[in-house]
């Protein structure tokens, strides 16, 4: 009988409500817009309700999000995105979620957007290979992803 009632709670504690896949959280036309093309790759790295990676040869745009009870781990993720390198360029953003910073690298190779939604933190991070990343061109597309994010469940 314990074996039983193990396996019930099992079973019951793992319908809980999960956090929804990363990787459904923006349409392939939404990040086709902001690569150039339809992605070649799209999948999970660590788990579905944790990331998502998209990408096409030379480019891609890596997804994660942090989702706990405690709001200073919340707050930290991003925070954390705020300890720039030598050269970077660390930018507030508006009017997303409960806070957001853009990081356009050094280099030009990386524009990153961080931000916090209620219990959730959100790293975006866009990155190309060889060249730089027109950071002009898509940081609005990024903000316009983040936005849709920041209202998600979670």
């Amino acid at each position: 009988m314990p074996l039983l009632a193990t396996a019930a709670f099992v079973l019951l504690s793992s319908s809980a409500p999960q956090a929804d896949p990363v990787c459904d959280t923006f349409s392939d036309a939404e990040v086709a817009d902001l690569l150039g093309r339809p992605p070649l790759l799209k999948r999970p790295m660590f788990g579905p309700g944790t990331d998502c990676l998209w990408s096409i040869p030379g480019f891609m745009l890596n997804v994660t999000r942090t989702i706990d009870n405690n709001p200073q781990v919340v707050k930290g993720v991003v925070d954390s995105r705020a300890k720039k390198a030598d050269r970077d360029v660390v930018t507030a953003e508006r009017g997303i979620g409960d806070q957001a910073l853009s990081v356009q690298d050094r280099y030009g190779r990386s524009v990153t957007l961080a931000f916090r939604s209620g219990h959730s933190a959100w790293i975006m991070n866009l990155e190309k290979v060889d060249e730089k990343v027109d950071a002009a061109n898509a940081l609005p597309k990024l903000r316009a992803l983040a936005k849709k994010a920041a209202g998600t469940r979670k």
